[in-house]
């Protein structure tokens, strides 16, 4: 999509106000393009900046409806130009025993949204990295069905129990070994019970354990592959472009 000279959009606009979908833009230094950014806020009912990702929506010509953090690393410029375009902030420490994410995440939980794209989660400092990737879990233990749409894959989240213990995947008609995706299944915290059909290698109750790599690297062998998990938590991770 072309942004030049295109006016700065308010999240949600033409979108149902009883919509309870969130789009989460955070601060990767690898952050998603603006064409990227501008598709995924014009299907949502309401966007949060956290922290950093603040400059981001603003270089992509998103005004987010939350600015959220300690705000250290957002800039003055970014923090007046949202002042004006009646976007709430909120404040916290720097000193605090939570990162940005996680408290980004409790005010969205608490304000009762059922779905969670995240983007610019991926890509920085791997500590910072792995933090995030909990953060996403536990938002998912916590009742949202969270995905995560990065520059080059697409992570989505499963819980059980949780919201999310069944997901179809949809690559279209024309799969085949040669232009599939790697669909990898990563356990978070434990091992997790999965099945999987559909796939070059299928799975059938395997315990894949956190510690293992055996659901590195899957291929799809069907245009829409299925993974059930039965007990624990799993991070899906389509290695391909969510969106040109």
């Amino acid at each position: 999509m072309r942004l030049a000279g295109l006016p700065p959009t308010k999240a949600g606009e033409g979108v149902s106000k009883d919509s309870r979908f969130v789009l989460l833009v955070s601060g990767s230094p690898r952050g998603a393009s603006a064409e990227l950014l501008w598709e995924l806020a014009s299907g949502m009912s309401f966007v949060v900046a956290v922290d950093s990702g603040a400059e981001w929506c603003r270089a992509a010509g998103v005004i987010p409806d939350l600015l959220i953090g300690d705000l250290d690393s957002c800039t003055a410029e970014s923090r007046a130009a949202f002042a004006t375009q009646d976007v709430e902030v909120l404040v916290f420490p720097v000193d605090k025993n939570a990162s940005d994410l996680e408290l980004a995440i409790d005010e969205l939980v608490t304000r009762g949204f059922s779905d969670l794209v995240a983007t610019n989660v991926t890509g920085g400092r791997t500590d910072h990295e792995l933090a995030a990737l909990g953060n996403l879990v536990a938002a998912g233990e916590r009742g949202l069905a969270v995905t995560a749409v990065e520059p080059q894959e697409t992570l989505i989240f499963m819980n059980a129990p949780g919201v999310r213990q069944e997901l179809k995947l949809n690559f279209g008609e024309g799969i085949s070994l040669e232009n599939a995706p790697t669909v990898s299944l990563i356990p978070w915290g434990a091992a997790a019970e999965v099945s999987a059909s559909g796939f070059k290698w299928p799975l059938e109750k395997a315990t894949l354990l956190p510690t293992a790599s055996r659901g590195v690297s899957n291929i799809p062998v069907s245009a829409e592959p299925r993974i059930y998990l039965h007990q624990g938590a799993l991070i899906v991770v389509v290695q391909t472009p969510a969106l040109p």
